[in-house]
């Protein structure tokens, strides 16, 4: 869990607190990426908004690391991206990229609460919420192996000493065949773009969680539960298992109550760059244009059947020791 003493460590502790120091190096804190400024083609900085107002920054190259909600905003701003959607909003069309912001991937999850006993309760909120893991090969609708995961929430996160009666077991799609979108709505960087999860779109991933799910229920019924759960309730219906017998009402549920997994990635896809799909090519560097590139969860091609952590980051040191050949 990316843990050292107990505390999460972020990128920002493992990488950028050791680099602070360097005098090549400046952050800027409480800024927020307008555009890409470009020179036809070419991008030369970037467009900042921060409290001393609106800055240009030059670079010789700029590399976005917004994220997979952020990084296809800020193109699209720019003027890369699918032009008559930017020309909608008053945009001018630097780079038509008809992928930017669309293959939006993530990983459909379900909850099944769980009020625990004394005994099954953890000690604190700050302990470890996440303890066991089973990664499973499901064999069901042409997905390959490890395409599932089930894992247990000692506690719900968030709810502090009252909560930590409140459990959970979930359920997860990690080979998610659901793709969605996102759009702008606005050309001012500070309104948000409207994202289309899209989640259990695919009826492969639908079919695979039901069966996850009904394997979550028989894991509740075993007799080493018993002593550490007090009533079992299928997400937020408060109602039990045995009100979900039936397919069509469980498939209800699951298309009401699946959420992500906060895997958000695929928005910026990498591919050849002849594909009409991909936005960058094996480099990072954005299609169409010189200096510029993304680097981050978005140029995923799919979802990876893993959490995108570890992934995003190799991701990265990938392409910076590639920076750094001679």
């Amino acid at each position: 869990m990316n843990r050292r003493a107990g505390r999460r460590v972020s990128t920002n502790d493992g990488y950028l607190e050791a680099a602070r120091p360097r005098a090549n190096l400046t952050i800027v804190g409480d800024a927020l990426v307008d555009r890409v400024v470009f020179d036809g083609r070419r991008a030369t900085g970037v467009r900042v908004q921060a409290a001393s107002g609106a800055t240009v920054y030059q670079g010789r190259e700029v590399c976005l690391c917004a994220g997979a909600f952020h990084s296809p905003a800020i193109l699209m701003r720019s003027g890369v991206g699918p032009a008559p959607a930017l020309r909608a909003l008053g945009i001018d069309v630097v780079q038509e990229v008809a992928g930017v912001g669309q293959n939006l991937g993530d990983h459909a999850r379900v909850l099944v609460g769980l009020t625990l006993t004394p005994a099954g309760q953890a000690t604190s909120p700050h302990a470890r919420t996440c303890h066991v893991c089973v990664r499973y090969t499901s064999g069901l609708a042409g997905a390959g192996r490890n395409d599932m995961l089930l894992f247990a929430n000692t506690h719900r996160a968030g709810l502090g000493d009252s909560g930590l009666d409140q459990a959970g077991l979930m359920a997860a799609v990690m080979q998610s065949f659901s793709t969605g979108s996102l759009r702008l709505v606005s050309a001012d960087p500070t309104v948000e773009p409207q994202v289309d999860a899209c989640l259990l779109s695919d009826e492969r991933d639908l079919l695979r969680l039901r069966d996850g799910v009904r394997r979550l229920l028989t894991f509740t019924q075993h007799v080493a539960v018993a002593e550490l759960v007090q009533t079992v309730s299928v997400g937020t219906t408060g109602l039990s298992p045995a009100a979900f017998a039936e397919e069509s009402r469980l498939d209800a549920w699951l298309r009401a109550e699946c959420y992500e997994f906060w895997h958000a990635c695929g928005t910026c896809r990498m591919g050849a760059p002849d594909d009409p799909r991909s936005v960058v090519d094996p480099e990072c560097r954005v299609i169409g244009t010189e200096g510029l590139r993304v680097v981050d969860a978005s140029v995923m091609p799919e979802v990876p059947r893993a959490n995108t952590n570890l992934t995003t980051i190799m991701i990265a040191e990938h392409l910076a020791a590639r920076l750094q050949r001679p």
